[in-house]
This record gives structure tokens, sequence and C-alpha cells, in this order.
């Protein structure tokens, strides 16, 4: 049986393990799941291509199951898990592996700094708490900083991130306008990486089975954005506003952030229709309507 955490931030059993590692008992708070399929750990391993001189980051190593195989294929690794019941699992792989990093807390917590990874080129390989995705994923993308600089001024910190999260969350960022899984998330991440799946995880490879199934995705940050934004404070807020209220017309949804003879003259210079939906708009037309909204 192999282990590696499974949705949520799980943890697994290794086998031949001593019994410190045999007495521990999954969270269901923390959405601790065992994954027992190992040719899915192989499929991640074998997608994350580690080098020798590589650099990554795991979010939630559980058991260390995964990290152990991370340790042996890259140069170093810096494991950040909340789960301090923990430490009498990853400590002594920490001693065995001089290579590994374990960084004990919140990741959504801790700064990059206390991280010491280099300033650019980490790979990120990782199974996120499913509860905590999107925050978790707006920090990888840097979020604050695209939202407020323009895109080339980015640190560029992380280079690829391979990731196991929900299928539905998967669909999402993945999508395509008119679609129901076409949401914020979807632009936002969209306009900073490509996304792809790499593996479909079935809920049955977990013990016990989560309500869900899961899928491994690589989502790998651009050079540059996928579409021109003049001021990205204006594209973030139209593309949330226009969200928000989704069963609301661009006017009213933009409304609340915009003067209205604001948009009528968007409308009017840009040729987009006001009583359109967010959810229709292309990523090319939402950085039309921003620019011409700046």
């Amino acid at each position: 049986m192999s282990q590696f955490p499974g949705p949520k931030g799980p943890t697994t059993r290794p086998s031949g393990a001593k019994s410190s590692t045999n007495k521990f008992r999954t969270k269901k708070r923390l959405g601790q799941n065992f994954l027992e399929d190992r040719l899915i750990l192989q499929a991640i391993l074998e997608a994350a291509d580690l080098e020798p001189e590589d650099r990554v980051l795991e979010i939630g190593p559980g058991q260390g199951v995964l990290t152990r195989e991370l340790v042996r294929r890259a140069g170093q690794v810096v494991a950040v898990e909340l789960d301090r019941d923990l430490v009498p699992v990853l400590e002594p792989l920490a001693r065995e592996f001089p290579q590994l990093q374990l960084v004990w807390g919140d990741f959504l917590k801790v700064s990059w700094e206390d991280l010491g990874l280099p300033e650019t080129g980490t790979k990120v390989v990782a199974n996120i708490p499913y509860y905590i995705t999107t925050p978790i994923l707006l920090k990888l993308l840097h979020e604050q900083e695209l939202s407020s600089k323009p895109f080339a001024e980015l640190t560029g910190r992380v280079s690829d991130i391979l990731i196991m999260v929900q299928a539905e969350v998967a669909n999402r960022l993945n999508a395509r306008p008119g679609t129901k899984d076409y949401g914020s998330i979807t632009v936002l991440v969209q306009y900073a990486a490509t996304v792809e799946t790499v593996v479909k995880v079935p809920r049955t490879a977990f013990k016990p089975a989560p309500k869900v199934d899961s899928k491994v995705i690589r989502i790998r940050p651009r050079q540059v954005p996928l579409v021109d934004v003049q001021d990205p404070r204006v594209f973030f807020r139209v593309v949330r506003a226009a969200f928000n209220q989704r069963r609301k017309t661009l006017l009213n949804a933009l409304s609340m952030s915009f003067e209205k003879d604001r948009l009528h003259e968007a409308e009017a210079a840009t040729g987009i229709s006001m009583t359109r939906r967010g959810e229709t708009l292309s990523i090319a037309e939402f950085a039309t309507l921003a620019n011409t909204l700046s």
C-alpha cells in the first residue's frame, strides 16, 4: 500500500512504518484521507520530472510518502505541514535527508521569505487541502502582485505547479465561457497561467473514500499574460464584480463598482453589450472592457 495525502490534505500509513506512525489517525477537520493507489503516485512523480538541481515546495506532506520520493529526486524540498501530530513521522525523514526542510504552520500564513526557497524557479508538487484550494492557488500565483502590478514586474518564484485538487475545481480552472463551471477563478488563473489535467483520481483510490473524485493538474505560470491588461487593478475588479452576482447583467453587476454612465460609454466604445452576463464574456472581452474602463 502506498500512502500519499488524499483530498483536502490527507496522509497515509507507509508499509514498514514505526509504531509512532501506526498510531497516527486521520483528522476529519483537516480532510485527511489515505491514497492507496501507487500508480497515481508514480504518475505524479513522472509528471514532476524532477532533476537534482530542482527546488520543490510541498504543501501538506502528511506522512511523507510523496516527500520521500521528492527528496530522492530534487536538490531541495521545503515541506509545509500544519498538523504537529506528524512531527514523529516527518522529523526522522528530515534527519535522513538533509535536503528536506520542514516548516510547521499554515501555508497561507507563512511568508515566502520564511520558506528559504530561491527567488525564481521553484516547482510545487502537492496535494492541497480542498477547502482552501482557491486561497492556496492565488497565493502560489501571487494574486496580490497580479492585481496590483504590471505583469512584467512579477517575481516568477514558481515555475511549475503540480497539484491534486477536487475534480470539480479542475473543471472550473479549465472551463470555457458560457459553461456553468466558468467563473472568476477561471479567468484569473488562465490570465496568469496555463492549466492541464495530468491524471484523473477516482474516489475509490482513497481510504476512507471521500465523496468526490480528484484530478492531478499542472498549472504553469505564463511569461506574459494571456491578454494585454493596462491596469490589473481594474481588470480584477471587473472580473470579480461580473461574477459576484452571476444572474445579473453586466450593467447591474458592475454598477456597484463603476458609474452607469461610464459603463454605457464603455459599451459604445467596445461593442460589448451591458445586457450580457459575466459568464458569457471571454477573457479577451474582459480585458477589452477593463482597458476601456481604465
